[in-house]
């Protein structure tokens, strides 16, 4: 049968497939990797000279991120060999040389996509052309190297640059990546900084950074020279460089957000900067808090014994945490990188992980403090004096039959030899409508340190919504069947501006079931996006969500109003419909490009920029 009839069967598939319109799965694009409006980015950090990081590479490469950011100091092998690109795509890699502790070390940054659920067509140079300056540090010479450009079209274009602050090798290397627009997000740029700061000096420290936000804002030295002069305002952008939050409907776009829809992010400012790295920032004790220092900057041992009983619980490292200088709340030796900007500061949040796990430095003793991580990590229900003899043994030096913490500097304060100096660090644009959430904070405890600090993984959750969520596409299927959303006076709305009021109609010869009102006064809550029913009393709020009305079949429907002893209040308020207002012929659930863009194909230029293949958004 299949020899004499494959002719005859081939050709019904083959009409079938046309009646159908199938011809099989069609072949997934680079738009295709996208998932929704978030983009889940972790950065991991570790200062470490570790030969062999496949334990920390296995852990690391099984996230379920979008993006992956890996932040090496001091390393002497790099973690992006150990992946494939088939799961992880390599889009960005710089490494940097210098000397620490008399030794060469390199200070590495890899940014890598996730290709687990799809292979990405991407360009990036084989590295052999990478760029490559010859570095000399005393008697060393290394070459550091670069991978300048990546494309991965329809996801992002990527350049990554080399700085260098001092000369034993201290400073960065940082990645501009402009991501392209989805259809759930809005084109947007993201900077990140991978830094390996001054161990001595604030003020070096506060210079370093601006040298280096300098020259990822721009190529030229006269523009980078100005802009140290006022480092607080490098990451300033002009007041028209973003739609403002309001900017949500085609006739108030501006060039600039019309652009954020179309496409690529190449001339749009940046809306986010990611700083990570080993920034050197220590513990400093002030106010009543007094550490007594004795000979060698050890700390005395009844307070050495304190501080590790502090490091032993939450509630009493959230109280050292207010002895960092990335923490949030101002204090007199707060950083210039959290700093506000009336304070001339760089306005950054920092990951703030005191409850959540030790200090990440410094972890003298590794055995020590693998068996405290050990025992953090599995939960140990063992007695806090446990704890904190295997705190004071992983953190301190031992003199005789006793440990003791150290300082870095003696003084008032004094500058500790402890604290969370790995970390993560971002500062979105004023204007911009990225929001930023810290999803996750990990120390990763049971690492063993080498030589003294913890890997550290944070994971940030960037969401870029396309739509604002006033726009028609956001709101259109939560309207009750059978409804229109109007302007006031009657013309077809796409989307509103928060606090714009619009009129919800039945359509002819139906009614809300609450009343004889044919129509309602409503408007969009910009916070939640609901649609809501005016209060006509105070018209200072929307209650009562548009869910809850339902429009039924009524004989004795008219565009005109009832007298008021016929209406009604709707069910847990005390509104009373509005009647007043003719129904445009424009219903909830039509599909298309009817009425205005629905994300169809056929948008185009119709009720302003709508969206589709043909020059809306």
């Amino acid at each position: 049968i299949g020899s004499s009839c494959s002719p005859i069967m081939a050709a019904g598939r083959a009409a079938f497939a046309l009646l159908l319109g199938y011809f099989g799965p069609a072949a997934a694009s680079n738009a295709d990797w996208w998932r929704g409006p978030e983009l889940k980015v972790q950065a991991w950090t570790w200062n470490s000279a570790k030969d062999d990081l496949s334990d920390e590479a296995r852990r690391l490469f099984s996230s379920d991120a979008d993006v992956l950011v890996v932040c090496q100091t001091e390393a002497k092998t790099g973690i992006r060999k150990l992946t494939d690109d088939s799961s992880w795509g390599l889009i960005s890699h710089g490494e940097h040389y210098g000397v620490a502790g008399g030794t060469v070390s390199k200070q590495a940054m890899s940014i890598f996509l996730n290709q687990k659920r799809l292979r990405l067509e991407k360009t990036t140079p084989p590295e052999e052309q990478w760029k490559k300056r010859a570095a000399a540090y005393g008697v060393f010479f290394q070459n550091d190297k670069v991978m300048a450009t990546a494309s991965v079209p329809q996801v992002v274009e990527v350049t990554t640059m080399l700085h260098q602050t001092s000369k034993t090798g201290k400073g960065g290397l940082s990645a501009d990546l402009r991501w392209a627009a989805s259809k759930d997000r809005k084109a947007s740029r993201t900077a990140v900084l991978c830094a390996h700061l001054d161990s001595e000096d604030n003020d070096k420290r506060s210079n370093q950074l601006a040298k280096m936000f300098a020259e990822m804002r721009t190529s030229d030295t006269v523009e980078r020279k100005a802009m140290r002069r006022k480092p607080w305002e490098i990451w300033e952008e002009p007041e028209d460089a973003f739609a403002s939050s309001s900017d949500v409907c085609p006739a108030q776009r501006s060039e600039m957000a019309s652009r954020r829809l179309r496409g690529s992010a190449e001339e749009l400012p940046v809306d986010l900067v990611i700083l990570v790295g080993d920034l050197n920032y220590r513990l400093r004790p002030y106010g009543k808090e007094k550490i007594q220092v004795t000979s060698q900057k050890q700390i005395s041992w009844e307070h050495s014994k304190a501080l590790a009983y502090k490091m032993s619980d939450e509630e009493g490292r959230r109280t050292m945490g207010a002895w960092d200088p990335l923490q949030e709340a101002m204090w007199p030796y707060s950083s210039v990188l959290v700093k506000s900007k009336t304070e001339k500061g760089f306005e950054f949040v920092c990951n703030q992980p005191y409850s959540l796990y030790p200090p990440t430095y410094k972890m003298m003793n590794q055995e020590a403090c693998l068996q405290l991580g050990h025992a953090l990590a599995s939960g140990s229900s063992e007695d806090l004096d446990g704890v904190a003899e295997k705190v004071i043994e992983c953190y301190g030096n031992q003199k005789e039959d006793r440990w003791h913490l150290t300082v870095k500097k003696d003084g008032d304060p004094p500058e500790l030899q402890l604290g969370w100096l790995d970390r993560v660090c971002y500062r979105t644009a004023d204007g911009s409508d990225l929001s930023v959430t810290i999803l996750e904070d990990e120390g990763w405890v049971d690492s063993k340190p080498s030589p003294d600090h913890m890997p550290v993984a944070v994971t940030l959750g960037l969401t870029h919504f396309r739509h604002h969520k006033c726009d028609r596409r956001a709101w259109e299927q939560t309207l009750p069947e059978r409804t229109t959303v109007t302007e006031m006076d009657g013309k077809a709305v796409n989307c509103l501006a928060p606090s714009e009021p619009a009129i919800l109609s039945c359509q002819e010869g139906y009614a809300f079931d609450t009343s004889y009102a044919v129509s309602v006064r409503i408007r969009c809550d910009e916070a939640t996006g609901e649609l809501a029913v005016v209060d006509e009393e105070r018209q200072s709020h929307a209650q009562a969500p548009v869910t809850s009305l339902k429009c039924v079949r009524h004989a004795a429907t008219t565009s005109e109003a009832p007298s008021t002893s016929e209406e009604a209040v709707i069910p847990g308020t005390d509104i009373t419909p509005s009647h007043t207002h003719e129904v445009a012929p424009i219903h909830s659930g039509v599909d298309g490009d009817h009425g205005g863009d629905h994300g169809g194909d056929h948008g185009g230029d119709h009720g302003g920029d709508q969206g589709g293949d043909h020059g809306g958004d």
